[in-house]
This record gives structure tokens, sequence and C-alpha cells, in this order.
């Protein structure tokens, strides 16, 4: 029988899962005095979303209780206005531009303007809050779509890669590592009910020439996987979208869900023992 995940295998797993990560803090220059308030902030949002999950009031005293976070520092944190939960809008470019490649209504050279079948309809199908020639510029600064004469627009590309470094990139790995803790952290939540989906494989030790080998079969495969995904997604929005038109029943469920499958491939060099760190003397 497997033991439950303590305090102590917990702080293992969270050194784990934050070495990566804060590596790559530290070749941007960020430093630990620059994070430590920021993790202040993050206990504090999460435990006002626990308090309002299980339907209590999130007061300076129970913040700190749950939270560890000083009363004094609780109540400037509340002050300040930082209880406000901020969702980032979904990218309509991202959305616009894959509806673009998979969906055939849409041609790869689209009018910007006039047309049934245009460009400015294309974003108005996925969204009407952004202007379509705000999502146009959008993919042109990435590299997406290109402008052709007399209004026309090309779709450039095979995937929606944002550049290497770039706040979109940022912003699509930030999406993308938060649903997968999400998934975890349900799946290691007993009380949560049904499990989601979270698998995958390994093989070690190849060579650099089999393990490349592989990275090409998964990326095929997840080319015809999302193709599949996305057809069928498209399908099931639309089918929404029409019982959402309609007056609801009194049974009817609510369109408010959202779905996100993600694929990644790592590959790198066995590492047989962690790096030590020697102690040294220092010179003043």
């Amino acid at each position: 029988m497997s033991e439950d995940c303590g305090p102590s295998t917990l702080m293992q797993a969270t050194e784990r899962i934050l070495l990566p990560w804060v590596a790559f803090l530290l070749r941007k220059g960020v430093r630990y005095t620059t994070v430590i308030p920021l993790l202040k902030n993050v206990f504090l949002k999460a435990a006002a979303e626990e308090l309002a999950q299980t339907g209590q009031v999130a007061t300076a005293s129970a913040l700190s209780v749950l939270s560890g976070v000083h009363r004094k520092d609780v109540r400037q944190w509340l002050e300040d206005g930082r209880l406000g939960r901020q969702d980032r809008a979904a990218d309509i470019a991202n959305l616009v531009w894959t509806l673009w490649k998979q969906d055939s209504t849409w041609s790869d050279r689209l009018p910007e303007h006039g047309a049934a079948a245009s460009f400015a309809a294309l974003v108005r199908s996925v969204s009407k809050d952004v202007h379509p020639y705000t999502v146009a510029c959008e993919l042109e600064r990435l590299n997406l779509l290109r402008r052709e004469d007399e209004g026309w627009l090309c779709r450039i590309g095979d995937a929606f890669i944002p550049p290497a470094g770039s706040v979109e990139a940022l912003n699509l790995l930030t999406d993308t590592l938060q649903d997968h803790l999400l998934t975890g952290t349900h799946n290691l939540d007993a009380s949560q009910g049904q499990g989601m989906l979270e698998q995958s494989i390994f093989a070690e030790p190849l060579s650099q020439e089999s393990v490349q080998e592989l990275e090409q079969l998964a990326r095929s495969e997840w080319q015809r996987m999302q193709e599949i995904l996305l057809n069928r997604a498209r399908s099931l929005w639309l089918r929404d979208q029409q019982q959402a038109s309609v007056p609801k029943k009194q049974d009817a469920q609510e369109i408010n869900n959202r779905f996100r499958l993600g694929v990644f491939s790592y590959r790198g060099v066995i590492q047989s023992e962690p790096a030590k760190v020697e102690p040294a003397g220092e010179q003043d």
C-alpha cells in the first residue's frame, strides 16, 4: 500500500519541480530577493481561493492561519487590492490562426474584408471582442501572416509557434504548465474524484540517434492526432453554440468548460549524480 504525500515528501517534490524554473530565472537575471515577495503573494492568492471554494470568508485571520503569512502582511496585501483574480484573456490570434489552418472553409489566402469568406469573417467566427485588424497585425508580427497587394492576407507556417524568448511564447508555456500542475494535483488529491488523463513514457539509455528518431516519430504522430482533435473540437464547439442559441431547458448543461491536451518531448544526457557543491574559503 502506497504512503500518503507528507510535508517532507512534498517539499522534496517542490524542490525538483522548481529547480529548472529557478535555473531559468537566474539566467534571466532574476534573483532570490525578487521572488520572495511574489511567493508570499502566491500563497495568499491560493489561500483566498481555497477559502472561497469551502464557502469561508477570506478574512485577514483566516488567510494568515491557512497560508502561514504574518497577519500584518496579509492586511497590507488586502489593502493593496491583491485579492482580485487576474485572468488573462484567451489568445485570439492563436485561436484564429489554428482555425484558419484546420478548417477547409478558410483558404490559405483570404481577402481582408468584404467577402463572406474573408479574414474579418474568420476573426468574427472566433470572437467579436477583438478587431480583425488587430489580430492581423499580431499574426503579422509573429511572422504567421503575410500581407499581399489589393488587400489579401496569406497564412504562413504549419504551427502557431511564437518566436523564442517572446512574451507570447512565455504565455503559452505558462498556460500549459499551470494546467499540467492542475491536472497532477487533482489526481493526487483523492477527494477530487475521477482522475484526469496524465501519462508519459520514457526510455533509457539510448544513443543520440535513437532519441532523434523517437522525437521525429512523436512529432509526426502528434501532428496527426492534433488534426483529429481540432476537427472534432470545432464540430463540438459549433454544436454547443447552436444549443446555446435556443431557449434553455431546465436540465440544460452550462457551456462554461474548457479543454487542453498538451504534448512535449524531452531529450537529455543521463545524470549519474547531482552536481556537488564544495565548501571554499572566501576572502574579503
